[in-house]
Parts: C-alpha cells; sequence; structure tokens
C-alpha cells in the first residue's frame, strides 16, 4: 500500500518545499544573537581571515551559497544588485570547496561585485552558523553579532525585503544603547 502512495508524498513534499518565499518577510531565528565573526574562512586566493574581516565594522547582509546549489545561484544577482544599488553592505561565503571552482563560476556569472569568503572544507560554516541549509543569509550588525536569519531563495532586491533590511540594520545601529 505504501509502493501505491509513494509517488503522491514524494509529490506533496516537492510541493511545499518548492512554496514561493522570495518576499516574505520569514525569519528563521536559527543563530540570531549569535557573534559569527570569528568565524575561519579564506579568501579565493587561500588567505586566511575571519567573517568580522569581511564586515570590516559595518552592518551587512552575510549570505551562505554553494555554486551548485540552484535557489542559491538564482538569488546571487538580487544580491548583487542590493548592494549596488541600495547601498547595503553584502558579504557572501561559499561552502564549495574548490576556489577555482567559485572563481570560475563568479566569472561566468559576471558576479565580481561580490565579497567573497569561502569555507575550505564546506563544513566549518554549518557547524558555526549552526545552518540548516544553503541559501541561508544573517543580517548582523557592525560587531558581527546575528540580528535575523532567513533561510531559503528571497528576491533581496525586491522593495519589501530592501525595507526590513534597513530597518533591522539601522535600528541595531542607531538604537537607544548605542548613546
Amino acid at each position: 500500500m505504501l509502493r501505491k502512495y509513494f509517488p503522491l508524498m514524494l509529490l506533496a513534499l516537492a510541493l511545499v518545499a518548492c512554496g514561493d518565499e522570495r518576499n516574505q518577510p520569514v525569519i528563521e531565528q536559527v543563530a540570531a544573537g549569535k557573534n559569527v565573526s570569528g568565524l575561519p574562512l579564506q579568501t579565493l586566493r587561500g588567505e586566511s581571515l575571519t567573517l568580522g574581516d569581511m564586515l570590516v565594522g559595518e552592518p551587512a547582509v552575510v549570505n551562505v551559497w554553494a555554486t551548485w546549489c540552484a535557489p542559491c545561484v538564482k538569488e546571487l544577482p538580487s544580491l548583487a544588485k542590493l548592494a549596488e544599488e541600495h547601498n547595503v553592505r553584502v558579504v557572501t561565503v561559499s561552502v564549495d570547496r574548490d576556489a577555482q571552482v567559485v572563481t570560475q563560476f563568479l566569472k561566468q556569472q559576471n558576479m565580481f561585485s561580490l565579497d567573497v569568503g569561502l569555507d575550505p572544507n564546506g563544513v566549518e560554516v554549518g557547524k558555526f552558523l549552526e545552518a540548516q541549509g544553503i541559501p541561508q543569509t544573517l543580517l548582523v550588525d557592525k560587531t558581527g553579532v546575528v540580528l535575523d536569519t532567513h533561510l531559503g531563495e528571497r528576491d533581496w532586491a525586491h522593495a519589501d525585503m530592501v525595507a526590513l533590511i534597513k530597518a533591522t540594520l539601522l535600528k541595531k545601529q542607531f538604537s537607544v544603547t548605542n548613546f
């Protein structure tokens, strides 16, 4: 009997997983409140650095992605647009293990405006961020503390998402406790 309904169960699961949540400000509190500035990364040239080094003291949108992840690849142009047109700091972290693969991908996609860090063994980011999947996008303050976490593909340049991002990052940056 299970065999008979198995294809229907798979179809139902696929439909649920492919829901259109791109512009929904649904916040998954996976790592909220955690300081992620110490996350060890590498540049695409193999130099060691931390996520804090990449933040350069600014609040930012941090996106965890991979070249083999279709939703990740689909949302990268909106992240580039967010950075270029809306003056928002965007840092991306690839969980690909091969810097050459990432470099070639960025070259093919003409995505050199994105600031890219690399998780050289492909698992540190997931452990450090307690990631539930990719793409995962974090809104972090200038010290590297996670304010909000979004799981799944979004159109980051959409007006609703830009408003949410700016309100979240600016609210923290100019909160009463900072004066």
